[in-house]
């Protein structure tokens, strides 16, 4: 998962609550529950309730995602096959702006299935090129994002937005110095507030986060700076801070972020992570109760089975459901579907129970993004599946890069107290 892109890179209309369509889908469920009756799925049993019809129009059965009037927009816009390659670039920006607005990889399938007439052609323009790498990187294909961004900067060695992603992808990926050259090169491109949260983010997990959080603060302190401009800085300052337990800060920093910006999952997934570790799933579970991103759901899930809610054992079987819904997807080789090892991991280890499978999805995550997340997934499952002798790179790996987060000090304490009695065992 990356940290949010700069504000000043987004043409995203933001907000807006849907609420047409509701008659519709009231219409929908009739002919639903009509077609499968005459199919015989429903099958007549009686251990299966009649589906919920309303009598009153008025009532909202579904909260649609802000995303929903302008991606059918989209769709019908896209009925007639794109047939020129400057009709097909505003139209792929676009469903990547849903992309980013509310997570649905749908979104990237379409962005990718309008540039696919030009996917394998050298001879397309750089906006093409960076359009490619996001699709890329959404599906893990890292090193080939790399390549276009790397095209891009021959071209343009000075295009800040490729740079940008390209340092992303290298703190992603653990190259923590190659990301902090990229960080330092946009001094000479850009303002300083996006320069100095991209050389935030490289030191904020390289040893530095005690000095990364107050000049952070200091850049905020300038009165100047918009809140578009503001955004990113409280990001870092927020997963800085809640690394390095100043959980104050940071939970008054998640708040601010979820003021300005409901939906952004990568906030969401930080400060949901934040709330369980302090108990504080009440607030949790208010936060996430209209989220479709499975690692949130699995944190919701979370929470509840804590808080011994009735609510668990359902939203259990919808992620059991789910998980083996996207498997199958991915296996049949569906485009906007990207297997998530980091995802399944966390519902094995932490909901499924099943040690060994979440630590073999776990390690193949890390093997690809290892951000301070990654690291602490592998570490927990590690543990639970009593794979010490299989850590060795990640130890190493934190060792090298002086990686900086109070979570990950307590569980390699745990690993080499484990270690330490696996060898008196042998």
């Amino acid at each position: 998962m990356t940290m949010p892109f700069p504000a000043c890179f987004k043409d995203i209309h933001w907000r807006g609550v849907v609420s047409s369509g509701v008659c519709a889908l009231r219409s929908g469920l009739r002919l639903v529950y009509l077609f499968c009756s005459v199919l015989g799925i429903w099958g007549g049993s009686a251990a299966l309730a009649a589906p919920y019809i309303p009598e009153d129009d008025a009532e909202v059965l579904l909260v649609l995602p802000p995303s929903f009037l302008q991606g059918r927009a989209l769709q019908q816009a896209h009925i007639n096959e794109v047939a020129r390659l400057d009709q097909a670039l505003p139209l792929a920006r676009q469903y990547l702006n849903l992309a980013e607005l509310d997570g649905d990889p749908r979104w990237y399938g379409k962005a990718q299935s309008v540039l696919m007439p030009w996917w394998e052609s050298a001879l397309v323009p750089d906006h093409f090129r960076l359009f490619k790498a996001r699709i890329l990187q959404h599906k893990h294909l890292f090193d080939d994002a790399m390549e276009e961004l790397d095209l891009v900067l021959i071209h343009q060695p000075q295009h800040v937005e490729a740079r940008l992603n390209r340092a992303q992808i290298h703190l992603l990926q653990g190259r923590s110095e190659l990301a902090r050259k990229d960080c330092k090169y946009l001094a000479l491109l850009t303002t300083a507030d996006i320069t100095l949260n991209c050389v935030a983010q490289v030191d904020g997990v390289t040893g530095q986060g005690e000095q990364t959080i107050e000049y952070l603060k200091q850049i905020l302190a300038n009165r100047t700076l918009s809140v578009e401009a503001r955004y990113p800085i409280w990001v870092t300052l927020a997963t800085v801070a809640h690394r390095l337990e100043y959980s104050r800060l940071a939970e008054s920093l998640y708040r601010k972020c979820l003021e300005y910006r409901p939906d952004d999952r990568y906030v969401l997934n930080h400060y949901a992570d934040f709330l369980l570790e302090r108990g504080k799933t009440g607030v949790l579970t208010t936060l996430l109760q209209n989220q479709s991103d499975l690692s949130l759901k699995i944190k919701l899930t979370e929470a509840y089975i804590q808080q011994g809610d009735s609510r668990a054992t359902e939203s259990l079987a919808s992620l059991d459901e789910a998980i083996e819904l996207e498997q199958l997807a991915f296996a049949t080789g569906r485009q906007e579907i990207v297997r998530s090892d980091k995802t399944i991991a966390q519902y094995y280890l932490r909901l499924a129970h099943r040690p060994q499978q979440a630590f073999e999805a776990a390690m193949r995550n890390w093997q690809t993004q290892k951000e301070p997340g990654d690291t602490r997934l592998v570490l927990e499952a590690a543990l639970a599946a009593d794979r010490m002798n299989a850590l060795q790179p990640v130890l190493q790996f934190v060792a090298d890069t002086r990686l900086q987060d109070s979570r990950i000090d307590q569980l390699l304490a745990k690993v080499s107290a484990r270690l330490q009695e696996n060898r008196h065992e042998s």
